[in-house]
């Protein structure tokens, strides 16, 4: 039960910054018109951009990849390390075991799949001009910009914006606690 309210709090949020953000790409002429299958085939080309974000990041910082997964539900590809599945709702990466970095590292890898996928939507967006867009390249740039600010949004345990929400948090409570402390011996 408490997964279905997940899923849904995240869909309804999801929902209301992809109609703000399809009004504005109709000032551009860029209209997002999909169907059922192309929608899915997007959904994984946005996952894959933004684990693909993750794994930059893990390679900037010398962490070793364990394990990438696409989906949900069972596999309906499965290779080495990686494994795609039937359901294209969320991504995961694992570090190999053992293979661990300081926490400001860990906060930049946590943000690299929301920024890479803004940056690629930026990119695909600013060559847009160039020739002419069809609904599944413009699907593709809005559901890019939904899901990079969405994920962002620290509202959700799973979202990487709560993570880095969460560190922040301690890392606050940490220098705050610490003051306090110093406060406390000078009086």
């Amino acid at each position: 039960m408490k997964r279905i309210f997940r899923f849904l709090s995240v869909a309804i949020v999801f929902g209301f910054v992809y109609s703000y953000l399809a009004d504005f790409f109709e000032s551009f002429d860029i209209v997002p018109v999909s169907n059922t299958w192309q929608f899915i085939v997007i959904l994984y080309i946005v996952l894959l951009i933004h684990e693909f974000g993750h794994i930059i990041m893990f390679r900037a910082f010398g962490v070793k990849l364990g394990y990438l997964r696409i989906g949900i539900g069972f596999p309906i590809i499965k290779y080495k390390r990686f494994e795609l599945c039937i359901i294209p709702f969320e991504g995961r990466v694992w570090a190999e075991e053992g293979s661990m970095c300081d926490t400001w590292k860990y906060v930049l890898i946590l943000l690299g799949g929301s920024l890479f996928e803004l940056l690629v939507a930026m990119l695909i967006f600013s060559y847009s001009r160039l020739f002419v867009v069809s609904g599944f390249i413009a699907e593709l740039i809005v559901i890019l910009l939904v899901t990079g600010i969405g994920n962002l949004i620290p509202f959700e345990r799973d979202l990487d914006g709560y993570k880095v929400f969460v560190i922040f948090k301690e890392y606050v409570k940490k220098k705050f606690m610490k003051n306090k402390e110093v406060i406390q011996q000078d009086t």
